[in-house]
């Protein structure tokens, strides 16, 4: 199995591919929200700084497992979650979790339907921190 075509759940539950794919530059992508529930329920994310979910239907019971992920302040540096159904109660739950994370770097947020109270979510806690 290359690098290249790994999936997130055997790139998850190995940890040699894990420190393999930690030496090199990958964006991490997959399809579908099950895969995604499944990774961050069962094992960290090792040594990931580039974690891209985008158009994967995702909606509040990933935001919830997600802020578990940021919170965790693990190595994740860019977080793209852009395209999926977020909306204002997602963003209450991402927006309290970076307050908590020193590492994260990059969130892309774009094409959710957070509405004006949900923007507002997002937002304040990056103005707190002077992000």
């Amino acid at each position: 199995m290359s690098l290249e075509t790994v999936s997130i759940k055997h790139l998850l539950c190995n940890k040699a591919i894990a420190k393999k794919f930690s030496r090199r530059k990958y964006e991490v992508l997959d399809k579908g929200p099950n895969y995604m529930r499944s990774a961050l329920k069962t094992v960290r994310l090792l040594n990931i700084l580039h974690l891209s979910l985008t158009d994967n239907m995702l909606g509040i019971k990933e935001a919830v497992l997600l802020s578990t992920l940021i919170r965790a302040n693990t190595a994740l540096r860019i977080l793209n979650l852009s395209g999926n159904n977020f909306a204002s109660d997602s963003a209450m739950v991402l927006g309290d979790s970076i307050l908590e994370n020193d590492h994260l770097l990059f969130l892309d947020l774009s094409m959710n339907r957070f509405g004006d109270l949900g923007v507002r979510n997002i937002l304040y806690p990056l103005l707190i921190k002077g992000l």
